[in-house]
């Protein structure tokens, strides 16, 4: 630690530190508390991001350039998670975990702007697979199978008109029916209106590619034929409600997936969940009925249901304002399913690669995946790379809550559960090779279920004891709040003990 001496010394110290103070990490005990007057500074890594988005899709633009924002980019999106901190009982939410984990996310996209080729605008029809990427100019004529994702010129015309490799992009979709034979075309022209002549088209796709985190519609990116069932265009009026209903059985999901947590006094409040633990809840209340092996287990799935359901309906709930606001009548296809069944994921590697939310997929796999196999790493220490940068991203985010380890638990078996998802997709890669069979089938899943589950009990643990289940429940509308309370009354009157 420095000591400074001369007053001139301490004066220079008090002026930078007062100079770069909104760009500094500081210990989360140090942080000033958010403001309606710091708020703004949520909005400033903003601009440069739009522009190195904007270069990138500039004809021209020297690479250098993206490169030489970098460092700004970086340093403006630093005080979104490490300058300032929300307290009380905000502490307890996911409030400061997100603006931990989405300052390194993107920090990861800003890397990948500045390092990374431009991608190409395709639309949702554009391609079949990443891997038809290279030949869309060769052969424009290129669709997607519902049933098996590969291309035929039978089911999709994508037309493209392009100048130096960009250029305005149309699309004339049509979709074969379930047996993969050719149905009548419904020639929609899809037309986002991305015209890369422009200043403003430029814009557009820029902002466009900044908002979409899977990339969807572009290549390389989530196609069509990631999703199943895939997805169609559907009216404006069935879109919206679509997600209308989505949000609300969402929600009451979540409020049943909540309610076993609020069975047990260290699980119900925020205060006492430090003492709760998901190894040893205890035989209080209706825990006395359940065996305590299959009460921890039972509750640490449930933990990640309630993960997943918070998740999706946020997505929904965004989606669907996006949905009613877009002039484009064609809105809806690029809000496909967050998560694809995650419980019926036969493999790991399908689990992380496919039935998982793919939000940090691109800056993920660009900084971990790609970066390491450029420089001739073998592809498992590739695949470990990107999941030592979720470990990371996700520790970062859970210990800027700034709890007491000493009273909350200790945050490392979470970076741990990621860490150890990816032994597990090389362990699967490992298998394949010696015996030529990929994991899957029903063996599959209780492979995926004991794996996650073993390492998952551990990382589960880190936000119990963080008071977030609680939490989410008083982020909600209140609707468990009466339901709770029925049940109190009626376990009182019949004797029953569940609380």
């Amino acid at each position: 630690m420095f000591v400074f001496s001369s007053p001139w010394e301490v004066q220079i110290h008090a002026w930078l530190s007062s100079l770069l103070s909104p760009l500094m990490i500081f210990p989360v005990e140090d942080r000033p508390q958010w403001t309606l007057a710091s708020l703004p500074l949520l909005l400033l890594p903003v601009p440069t991001l739009l522009l190195q988005a904007y270069l990138m899709f500039t004809p021209g633009a020297s690479r250098l350039l993206r490169l030489a924002l970098l460092p700004i980019t970086v340093a403006s999106i630093i005080p979104i998670g490490f300058s300032h901190h929300f307290y009380g009982e905000n502490q307890y939410s996911d409030l400061n975990n997100l603006a931990g984990l989405y300052a390194i996310i993107f920090i990861g996209n800003a890397l990948k702007l500045g390092l990374g080729e431009a991608p190409k605008w395709v639309g949702w029809e554009g391609v079949g697979d990443e891997k038809d990427v290279e030949i869309i100019k060769e052969n424009p004529r290129l669709a997607v199978s519902p049933q098996n994702g590969h291309s035929s010129s039978t089911s999709s015309i994508a037309s493209t008109t392009s100048s130096n490799g960009y250029g305005h992009v149309s699309h004339v979709s049509g979709h074969a029916n379930g047996n993969g034979n050719r149905s009548e075309l419904h020639q929609k022209v899809e037309d986002q209106g991305f015209d890369l002549t422009t200043v403003l088209g430029r814009i557009k796709i820029a902002g466009w590619f900044l908002l979409s985190p899977r990339n969807i519609g572009f290549s390389p990116g989530l196609a069509p034929s990631f999703f199943h069932p895939h997805p169609t265009s559907r009216p404006r009026r069935e879109a919206i409600l679509a997600h209308l209903k989505a949000v609300v059985q969402t929600y009451f999901t979540l409020e049943l997936i909540l309610l076993p947590f609020t069975f047990h006094r260290d699980f119900s409040t925020i205060g006492g969940s430090q003492y709760g633990s998901l190894y040893a809840p205890g035989k209080e209340g209706v825990y006395r009925y359940v065996p305590t092996l299959v009460a921890s287990f039972g509750l640490t799935f449930c933990v990640g249901l309630s993960l997943q359901a918070v998740m999706t309906l946020i997505y929904h709930e965004i989606a669907l304002f996006c949905v009613i606001v877009s002039p484009s009548e064609t809105a809806d296809l690029y809000w496909p399913p967050m998560f694809q069944d995650p419980t019926g994921a036969a493999s790991l590697t399908e689990l992380w690669g496919k039935r998982w939310h793919q939000l940090f997929r691109a800056p993920l796999g660009f900084c971990g995946y790609q970066l390491s196999h450029s420089l001739g790493l073998p592809r498992p220490v590739s695949l470990m790379a990107t999941f030592f940068l979720s470990s990371f991203l996700h520790h970062v985010a859970i210990s800027g809550q700034g709890f007491d380890e000493a009273t909350h638990g200790v945050t490392w078996p979470l970076p741990l559960f990621f860490t150890m998802q990816g032994v597990g997709v090389v362990l699967e890669g490992v298998w394949k090779k010696f015996t030529g069979r990929r994991t899957g089938g029903r063996v599959g899943r209780y492979w995926v279920l004991i794996w996650v589950l073993f390492w998952g009990r551990g990382a589960m643990e880190v936000f119990v004891r963080r008071g977030q289940m609680e939490a989410m429940q008083r982020g909600a509308l209140l609707l468990g709040r009466p339901l709770q309370f029925i049940l109190r009354s009626v376990s009182e009157r019949l004797g029953l003990g569940i609380y």
